[in-house]
């Protein structure tokens, strides 16, 4: 991650991956998924067996809560 934004600090890197460790077991699972593996939300949407709309919602809702847990760690975000 660092090499990739060389201008964060590890104490800020690890600050973000505090945030990462700190969602539920399937919030990780559903970002592992995702973003590691590349899964679409069409595809999500056949591997967890749930709607469109349900995976829609735990996204939106993963990136709440990162969102806030971001901010309190001195974040400025513009998305």
């Amino acid at each position: 991650f660092h090499s990739f934004c060389p201008s964060i600090s590890r104490e800020k890197i690890n600050q973000l991956k505090d945030c990462i460790k700190g969602l539920n077991a399937d919030d990780k699972y559903f970002l592992e998924l995702h973003l590691n593996r590349g899964l679409s939300l069409a595809e999500l949407k056949g591997v967890l067996r749930i709607s469109r709309g349900a995976i829609d919602m735990r996204k939106s809702r993963i990136i709440g809560r990162l969102r806030e847990c971001f901010k309190s760690k001195g974040f400025l975000l513009d998305f």
